[in-house]
């Protein structure tokens, strides 16, 4: 499986993606074109989205669209962001049939290396986390189609969360592994309900066997993954770290060690573990009775899902639910965009929600703790939503901001609001700037401020509250 990323910012492109990826190619077309019956006979559907490239300058992209191959990734990117991706389901090559599409580029060249595209999805995935996931400068920038080896397509597919791709590498040895982890699990249990578990007994089990933090079990994982690096079987979490671990969720952090190729290998390995929907066992300290302490002999383990990845700030969110990702709901970002938070799904049960994820997707948007109002320290900002939790808010970024937590609770009393208009800070009829401790007088400053969407349902909601008073 390749991973190919297809800018599409330039005056062709936006055109193309317009009329042959949004409104589709009727399959009648192609077939008036394309000769090839063996390949016109796998056209099943009505209308396809198609794309083309260009043979490019010393056939740089026909040589990328030559290791193409069904059920390969396409994702497309322009204005610095990669905001959609689908399957590619067959290649062609066909200069009339790319010329009755789209015409010529200026200096004749057709983009006639053509593809078509299926289960389209729209993300929201900036360039930064390319540049991380892949170790690119800073100055990185995508100058044309790219297709990416197996090994690099793996990292890239983790880390963007692709929403449709959950086949995995290699379906038999998965399965294999799903069964063992469950073995495993029923064992640990057994004697779990007893007392805590020993090291030697951890070790016996399969569930850690290394001395860093992160075991992947190359003997009996690395058949999963093209790359041969494996899955993450456990994680330790026993004081190196300044990991954080509530009652649903919690933070890990990265292994941050002087072997390099070791850590980007562990890193991979977490968000296989969460790409596949894998549990894997956390480790901790544990005295005679089970309760959790700094340093002891005995063994704590959870099992516990991978929930979100969070390259920005080196980090990956677990949930100790029993259904894992599978039981929260965490929607897809888009630009500029703000929905109505889902309360339940009609044919399963109601979905869950997480701050800490929240927090993740504020870090990714606004960037580090820093009350978007005054200088209070970072121990106490909070992660606010411009449309309540209560009242149906959701968790797109676009519906957060950073808040002290004195802004935050005066946000939420309504003593102050942000004009969706001039994203002016406007206190109360009680109250003034000053008064309120409000050091600055707008968000302009933000980058990336919250949806209009979210601030314009917030500003009426204040005004309203206004008039009553």
């Amino acid at each position: 499986m390749r991973v190919h990323i297809v800018p599409c910012g330039d005056k062709y492109a936006r055109k193309h993606h317009a009329k042959t990826i949004e409104k589709l190619v009727p399959r009648e077309e192609i077939i008036l074109f394309e000769n090839d019956e063996k390949f016109t006979s796998t056209l099943k559907d009505d209308a396809y989205a198609c794309w083309g490239v260009t043979n490019a300058k010393n056939n740089s992209n026909f040589k990328n669209w030559q290791t193409m191959q069904k059920d390969d990734i396409c994702i497309m990117y322009r204005d610095k962001t990669f905001f959609s991706c689908g399957k590619i389901t067959a290649k062609f090559k066909n200069k009339e049939f790319s010329e009755y599409l789209w015409g010529s580029k200026e200096d004749g060249q057709l983009w006639e290396n053509m593809f078509l595209i299926d289960e389209i999805k729209e993300i929201n995935v900036s360039l930064e986390v390319l540049k991380k996931v892949m170790g690119y400068k800073e100055k990185f920038f995508i100058q044309g189609y790219t297709a990416f080896d197996n090994e690099s397509s793996e990292k890239i597919v983790a880390a963007f969360q692709i929403p449709f791709f959950e086949k995995s590498f290699n379906d038999t040895a998965l399965k294999v592994e799903i069964e063992r982890r469950e073995k495993m699990w029923m064992e640990i249990q057994k004697i779990q309900n007893i007392r805590p578990l020993t090291a030697e007994e951890v070790r016996s089990i399969g569930c850690y066997g290394s001395a860093r933090g992160i075991w992947r079990d190359i003997k009996n994982t690395s058949d999963i993954t093209p790359s041969g690096k494996g899955v993450c079987v456990g994680i330790s979490s026993r004081g190196k770290y300044e990991d954080d671990f509530g009652e649903e969720t919690g933070t890990y952090d990265y292994p941050k060690t002087e072997m390099r190729g070791q850590d980007s290998a562990d890193i991979e390995s977490l968000r296989s573990a969460m790409q596949f929907k894998l549990p894997i066992f956390l480790i901790r300290n544990a005295n005679e009775k089970g309760e959790l302490i700094n340093s002891g002999k005995r063994r704590k383990v959870d099992k516990v899902f991978v929930l979100y990845d969070s390259p920005e700030d080196n980090s990956i969110v677990i949930t100790f639910s029993e259904g894992g990702k599978d039981d929260y709901e965490i929607p897809i970002e888009e630009e500029d965009t703000f929905q109505e938070r889902e309360i339940s799904v009609k044919t399963t049960k109601s979905k869950k929600r997480s701050q800490e994820v929240f927090r993740k997707k504020l870090l990714k948007r606004i960037g580090p703790k820093h009350c978007v109002l005054c200088d209070a320290l970072p121990e106490v900002i909070e992660a606010a939503h411009i449309r309540p939790v209560k009242d149906n808010g959701g968790d797109q970024s676009g519906n957060g901001i950073w808040l002290c937590r004195n802004h935050h609770s005066l946000f939420d009393l309504n003593k102050w609001s942000i004009d969706p208009k001039y994203l002016e800070i406007i206190p109360n009829n009680q109250n003034s700037l000053n008064s309120l401790q409000i050091m600055r007088s707008n968000i302009r400053h933000l980058k990336y401020p919250p949806s209009k969407e979210a601030l314009e349902w917030r500003w009426k909601k204040f005004n309203k509250d206004q008039d009553m008073n």
